[in-house]
């Protein structure tokens, strides 16, 4: 089973990176020479993986988790507010600063 998932895995990592590849030569900005939309889509995989397990990451997932109830509890519908994922978007900003809510923002 494990050995079927592996196999999936890698044919997802091959057909989306070629996907980012076209992607990225369409915007005009091609990857560099030497690296591939699989291998940077696998290494950032990797990444994230490593940043999620650490205890920056783990402070990081806990502050989100926090943010997430808040804004649900805000609005009406909970999450299935329409204004649920702009509230969350701005939510997110306020607290990490506009373009960090990513793995790389500050807890």
């Amino acid at each position: 089973m494990h050995e079927d998932h592996e196999k999936k895995l890698t044919q997802f990592f091959r057909e989306q990176g070629k996907v980012l590849e076209s992607a990225m030569r369409e915007a005009g900005s091609p990857l560099p020479e030497g690296l591939t939309g699989e291998a940077l889509i696998r290494d950032t995989l990797e990444e994230l993986e490593q940043f999620a397990r650490s205890p920056e990451g783990q402070a990081h997932s806990a502050r989100v988790h926090e943010i997430f109830k808040q804004v649900a509890a805000e609005r009406p519908a909970g999450v299935e507010d329409p204004a649920f994922l702009e509230r969350m978007r701005a939510r997110m900003e306020e607290v990490f600063g506009k373009g960090t809510d990513g793995p790389n923002a500050s807890a």
